[in-house]
């Protein structure tokens, strides 16, 4: 499915009430609408009978024919990109968390995010929020990565706790190959991502533990250096004074 013009667009406010973005929106991954990621996956098993379990996944370009099949163009330039790696600037915007898992007795959590690039970790313990199941993150995290690669954007929302280790509330990962290589991003999505819903998973359920507003930017060195990250820190509060002016009352039933 391709995103057009009849696709959600909203505008994100940008700090100090500098503007807005627009940007497409959807209401679930962005992998759902994409249908010619060119790699197929395979699960990779280890031992026998009831005690076979999943070690891995073998993530592989297939394609079978005779011996005589030529390899299509399309293929001859995934081939080429698949053997000279690049260097990328990675940027992930997280702007809300939805209905996130209550950790706590409140109900609620302590939410911060974590993300992983392969060994690079950003942690934002410090910058958790207290007592929310919807939460505002407003944070961009920034990698530099070769692609192909570490190709894993791993996101993980945790909750803050003062006295015990913090739990994890959910999981969910970016394949940032899947994305590069397949002709819908390399054919315009990948100018202006768009803002997608994604769901946490954790070991412990089948059943999202929450989602995540957001959109992953993956731009070539050279243009990620000609654009600066967007600062989507949100306007801060105003205060307003509400007034109500009731004119008359109609059909009021009285109770003397």
């Amino acid at each position: 499915m391709m995103l057009g013009a009849d696709d959600t667009r909203v505008a994100i406010a940008l700090h100090g009430g500098a503007g807005t973005i627009e940007r497409s929106a959807m209401d679930e991954e962005l992998e759902a609408t994409i249908d010619d990621i060119p790699f197929e996956r395979y699960t990779l098993m280890s031992g026998q009978g009831r005690k076979r379990t999943a070690v891995g996944t073998l993530k592989a370009l297939v394609r079978a024919g005779d011996a005589d099949m030529a390899w299509s163009e399309g293929d001859m330039a995934l081939i080429d990109k698949l053997r000279t790696p690049a260097e990328y600037v990675v940027r992930v915007y997280v702007l809300r968390g939805d209905n996130l898992m209550s950790m706590d007795d409140t109900g609620a959590s302590d939410p911060y995010l974590k993300v992983t690039l392969g060994k690079k970790v950003i942690n934002n313990r410090a910058l958790h929020l207290s007592n929310v199941s919807n939460a505002n993150f407003y944070q961009m995290f920034e990698f530099t990565t070769q692609l192909p690669g570490d190709a894993m954007l791993k996101i993980e929302c945790y909750d803050h706790d003062d006295y015990s280790r913090d739990d994890l509330i959910g999981t969910t990962e970016i394949d940032l190959e899947d994305r590069v290589c397949c002709p819908m991003w390399q054919m315009g999505m990948s100018a202006r991502p768009p803002l997608e819903w994604r769901s946490l998973y954790s070991q412990h359920s089948r059943n999202p533990q929450g989602t995540l507003e957001c959109w992953c930017d993956i731009l070539p060195t050279e243009v990620a250096h000609a654009q600066p990250p967007i600062d989507i820190t949100p306007s801060p509060p105003q205060k307003w004074e509400l007034r109500i002016i009731c004119w008359k009352a109609k059909d009021v039933v009285g109770d003397d």
